[in-house]
């Protein structure tokens, strides 16, 4: 058996010669598990990669919230602030359905913790933190 003949097997060109003793013949067979195993491997990795990104939620803006992109107990909103006050009257109708924070420290743990997947605030308090 020469080099060709295995390299033409995996790539699935099949050689010139055909394997005349046992030997070879299990050398073929071998070869052909061999490459349907590298190519259903390659399959597998190249599908779910994409099917992993694609299946990411990237929401975009507060309209994003609006319309049920994530669920309300996913979202962190600080107490006594004008971004309580949006949510309660113009996003959830006055139900308190949201993940409650304390303070920004809560809300970085809940973050990095998995227990919010967003937080909304005022832009100044936002522009303050990106800032500082």
């Amino acid at each position: 058996m020469s080099l060709w003949y295995s390299i033409g097997n995996l790539m699935g060109y099949g050689g010139d010669m055909q394997p005349s003793t046992a030997a070879g013949r299990l050398l073929t067979v071998g070869l052909y598990v061999l490459s349907l195993v590298l190519a259903a491997t390659y399959t597998a990795n190249l599908a779910s990669n994409l099917t992993l990104t694609k299946s990411k939620n990237i929401i975009s803006g507060i309209d994003d919230i609006k319309n049920g992109m994530i669920s309300p107990s996913r979202i962190g909103i600080s107490l006594g602030t004008a971004s309580e006050d949006y949510y309660l009257q113009v996003i959830s109708k006055g139900s308190r359905d949201f993940h409650e924070l304390k303070s920004q420290q809560d809300l970085y743990d809940s973050l990095l913790s998995g227990v919010i997947d967003t937080s909304f605030m005022d832009i100044g308090v936002a522009e303050y933190i990106t800032n500082n």
